[in-house]
């Protein structure tokens, strides 16, 4: 069962000239445990958001599941294993991976920050966003695997600078950055974020293609 974790804020203010003290709580999403879709003497590990979990489709038609497939018809000895979280940010991210790198993955395939448009980014420079892509690049990098920067922005969604900011943190990174824009309406659900059936496996075939030297 799904829990939620409940953050107490406190703010305080003056009003009337006194001080007033105020109480919010947030209920943020527990991290769900990873999906082992598929074993192998090595693996690799897909750290994401609601496209990542592949929310509105079918388990076996989500883009980490149509990879696990791509890999065992090759005949090749990697496992694939799936860190999805509804609504997931760079933070939860942060939060995450240490205890997700417990199992050594060899790859990690980072696609996260879309989620982190709002609160995160009100000064415009996607400052928390940009240091939290790099401290879970570090991580990865620390722990003798490769990392591997995803962007995800769907057609619905308008983030010019942040497009920006994912390929200079990768410059300055110098690591792989996969890019991935499904323009085509049959490919996007109504809310213009997440993938239809259709897109998911275009994303599979193009993520597979874009990974698979590393993979022999």
């Amino acid at each position: 069962m799904k829990t939620a974790v409940l953050i107490l804020l406190a703010f305080t203010f003056a009003h009337a000239e006194e001080s007033v003290n105020v109480f919010v709580i947030m209920s943020v999403p527990a991290p769900a445990p990873p999906i082992v879709i598929s074993s192998g003497a090595k693996n690799i590990l897909f750290l994401g958001d609601s496209i990542t979990v592949g929310s509105y489709v079918p388990a076996d038609k989500t883009y980490p599941a149509r990879i696990a497939s791509k890999i065992q018809a090759d005949g090749l000895d990697w496992g694939v294993v799936s860190s999805g979280v509804n609504g997931g940010t760079t933070a939860g991210g942060v939060a995450d991976l240490p205890g997700l790198l417990i199992a050594q993955p060899k790859i990690v395939f980072i696609a996260l920050g879309v989620n982190d448009l709002g609160p995160l980014t009100l000064d415009g420079t996607y400052k928390k966003t940009r240091r939290n892509l790099c401290d879970m690049i570090d991580m990865v990098r620390a722990a003798g695997a490769i990392p591997i920067l995803a962007e995800f922005i769907g057609v619905g969604i308008r983030g010019d600078d942040l497009k920006l900011m994912f390929v200079e943190v990768a410059l300055a990174k110098s690591i792989q950055f996969y890019p991935l824009f499904l323009s085509s309406a049959e490919d996007n659900l109504s809310d213009g974020v997440h993938p239809t059936e259709e897109g998911f496996r275009l994303m599979a075939d193009s993520i597979y293609d874009f990974i698979r030297p590393l993979l022999n």
